[in-house]
């Protein structure tokens, strides 16, 4: 989406340090956007096109990873009728890591 607008996306960088739920927190997320030097150039975008893949991750903290593969086969069962390119990825985490 950058490219259309001029901005190299390889200097864009998001990382998930750390997952957390609130009460307690423990969220760690850092993002790095470059700098724009120049303005940003105008795009129209006329066609909006259709959907070809679905791409997804559940995450849980502190319980059973049982029930991400609940909510993958549930969310796979809705998609899986519009499309066939789905894939949704789990990531568990537990103790010191669920922040």
């Amino acid at each position: 989406m950058l490219k259309r607008f001029g901005i190299a996306s390889e200097s864009l960088e998001l990382k998930i340090e750390c997952r957390g739920s609130p009460l307690l927190g423990g969220r760690e997320v850092v993002l790095r956007v470059p700098v724009v030097q120049s303005s940003l150039s105008m795009i129209t975008w006329t066609n909006e096109g259709m959907v070809k893949r679905i791409r997804g991750t559940t995450f849980s903290n502190r319980v059973s990873s049982q029930f991400e593969n609940t909510m993958v086969h549930a969310a796979r069962g809705i998609f899986n009728r519009l499309l066939r390119d789905v894939h949704i990825f789990t990531d568990h985490k537990a103790g010191v890591q669920a922040g």
